[in-house]
C-alpha cells in the first residue's frame, strides 16, 4: 500500500491523486476484462514506461521490481 500511494503521488500530475495516477490500471482494465495474467502484465510494464517517460529504472521502482526484473520481463513481451 505504501508503494503504490508513493508512485500516485509520484505520477500525479495535479492536485490531487486520481485513477489515472496509479500505476496498474491498465493491467486491471485487462484483467478484468478477461486478458491473461501475461496480457495483464504486459500492459502494466507498458503503462508504468510510459508514465516514466521511457525511463526504466523510474518504471521498475513504480512496478515495485527490480530493473533487472523488468529488463528480463521487457525481454519476455518484446519491448523496446
Amino acid at each position: 500500500m505504501k508503494n503504490l500511494l508513493e508512485t500516485a503521488v509520484a505520477l500525479c500530475r495535479g492536485d490531487a491523486i486520481g485513477a489515472q495516477d496509479l500505476p496498474f490500471q491498465a493491467a486491471d482494465r485487462q484483467a478484468s476484462a478477461g486478458g491473461s495474467l501475461a496480457g495483464a502484465e504486459e500492459a502494466a510494464i507498458k503503462d508504468a514506461l510510459d508514465k516514466a517517460a521511457g525511463n526504466r529504472r523510474k518504471a521498475a521502482r513504480m512496478l515495485g521490481i527490480a530493473p533487472s526484473t523488468l529488463y528480463a520481463k521487457m525481454k519476455k513481451f518484446g519491448l523496446d
